[in-house]
């Protein structure tokens, strides 16, 4: 890892293909990159693709070049890859949202890069594998740690390594525990890493990968400038949901990927059904975190709720979980 986790791949990336029959029925031609996403919807709102297609959208449903929006009432507010934003009252509206040259491709700490081909493998469900943080900055230096419960085991001992050294250890009866107020501060500059042991000798310790699977602190002058630009989508006059996707993607863009899936999460414990959501959050899973089992459950709750003619979204979905979605079912 460097100073700092980098995402140069950009928050809205789904890279999909899409004109005539491919695989799983869905139609394919020409790679595309999505340029904006959906934050808030109000009135009768159309999303028609350069193709044709057309239908309703949905909060966070991704924008390509060349889509339209069609408004018979009300508005709509996209969050553009730069992570501006346009609030778009007019009928018919075409998507302004410039690709961002910054963003356009993987960064090593990206597991799964459109220009590698790279896979990850599937996390062993008998092992403590972490689950947060792992593989982000992050903001908050006193994070909650968790990890994947293991069959059986009733404890579980948890250590935090600085640069290779542990500087702390703690004992946990559940699959998580709060880094505590009297533990070792965490410091920007410093890479830190999260070891369990469950009491069934069972290690989280997982096959090496491009990036590794530590954690840093972001460094303080990029943290004071992602709080400034929180506390602007804060103050915004739209809805807690759009505000909530607003700062997931900001997150995104600043590497603290644990913290963009915790809110994201939370939106829908609170009842949020969005299959765009749902996708994102798959990516994130997949693309940043390497966590295949939770990535595979978000993209077929994705695929379960996802419009028929919204093929972007069913595909960028299929091309990760093909057809293991039967099975995710039946679990």
């Amino acid at each position: 890892m460097r100073n700092q986790i980098s995402i140069a791949i950009s928050g809205f990336c789904s890279i999909v293909a899409v004109g005539t029959l491919g695989a799983n029925g869905i139609a394919v031609t020409s790679e595309r990159l999505a340029t904006g996403a959906i934050l808030q919807i109000e009135g009768d709102v159309a999303v028609q693709r350069d193709d044709g297609r057309s239908f309703a959208p949905e909060l966070g449903t991704l924008l390509y070049p060349g889509d339209r929006l069609q408004i018979a009432s009300g508005r709509a507010i996209v969050q553009c890859q730069d992570l501006s934003v346009a609030t778009v009252t007019e009928a018919d509206w075409t998507n302004a949202c410039q690709s961002d040259p910054n963003t356009s491709d993987c960064s090593d700490d990206a597991v799964r890069c459109p220009h590698r081909g790279d896979e990850i493998a599937a996390s062993n469900s008998a092992t403590p594998y972490i689950i947060a943080p792992r593989r982000t900055n992050l903001l908050d230096d006193r994070p909650t740690l968790r990890w994947n419960p293991v069959p059986g085991a009733t404890r579980y001992t948890v250590r935090l390594r600085e640069d290779g050294l542990e500087i702390w250890r703690g004992e946990a009866t559940s699959a998580q525990i709060e880094y505590p107020e009297d533990a070792p501060s965490l410091q920007p500059g410093a890479e830190y890493l999260l070891v369990v042991r469950s009491d069934t000798g069972q290690l989280s310790l997982e096959p090496a990968i491009p990036g590794g699977f530590g954690f840093r602190i972001l460094d303080t002058e990029l943290a004071e400038r992602v709080r400034w630009k929180r506390g602007e989508i804060e103050v915004k006059p739209w809805n807690s949901t759009a505000k909530t996707l607003a700062i997931a993607r900001l997150y995104q863009r600043y590497g603290l990927i644990s913290e963009a899936v915790a809110m994201l999460e939370n939106t829908i414990e609170n009842g949020v059904e969005s299959a765009a959501l749902y996708g994102y959050l798959g990516q994130l899973y997949w693309d940043y975190l390497a966590l295949e089992s939770l990535a595979i459950d978000r993209y077929c709750q994705a695929l379960k709720l996802a419009n028929p003619e919204d093929l972007e979204l069913r595909e960028a979905a299929i091309d990760r979980v093909g057809d293991r979605c039967s099975a995710v079912s039946e679990n």
